[in-house]
């Protein structure tokens, strides 16, 4: 084993591994084929106790193969979810503070389709932080097409049932008792609820 500190620790059991699942069943199996091809004189018998042979040696290194297979795929990290739009990264969280800004700002849902593909990435991201957030969202210049509206309503609600402590809204140029005008008012509103 090497003193190298760079040195993986499991490089000597995978070597050990390599050895037992592949080495030996293909030294095996060359040496059966071998032997088979050169000695003519092989009783039946004895022949077909070299082709058992390597068939049980093939057998052993399909699991092998197997087995690595199962290993790398373990081991190797997800492919991350399509993202083509950049959906991530309008979306923050602020662990200290509990908050999570979405940016909708300039957003176009146009159809069901579109709600989709935003909404798989925003549930994602924030499953993946394991609690629940006060969600502070930029409204800002976002439609919503009519043909899309349910869908939109449904998985807004959605995220917020599953992952809210609380949800609001922001724009510019809200209407007096409509929305909030920007985010410090929202974080105004935001301390409220939390007394």
């Amino acid at each position: 084993m090497s003193d190298d500190p760079a040195t993986p620790p499991t490089t000597l059991a995978l070597s050990t591994k390599v050895e037992e699942e592949f080495v030996s069943p293909l030294t095996a199996i060359r040496g059966a084929l071998e032997i088979l091809r050169d000695f003519d004189d092989l009783s039946a018998e004895e022949r077909q106790r070299f082709v058992t042979g390597a068939l049980e040696e093939c057998t052993r290194l399909a699991a092998g193969i197997d087995g690595l297979a199962v290993a790398v795929y373990a081991a190797s990290p997800p492919e991350p979810a399509a993202d083509p739009s950049g959906t991530a990264r309008r979306i923050q969280f602020h662990k200290d503070s509990e908050i999570a800004d979405l940016d909708l700002s300039g957003m176009v849902f146009d159809s069901s389709q579109t709600v989709a593909a935003f909404f798989d990435v925003i549930h994602r991201l924030v499953d993946q932080t394991g609690r629940k957030w006060f969600f502070l969202v930029d409204h800002q210049d976002c439609q919503v097409w009519p043909e899309a509206w349910v869908s939109f309503a449904h998985r807004a609600k959605k995220v917020t049932v599953n992952y809210g402590l609380g949800s609001i809204r922001y724009e510019r140029d809200a209407e007096p008792g409509g929305r909030y005008p920007n985010r410090e008012a929202a974080l105004a509103q935001l301390a409220a609820m939390r007394r």
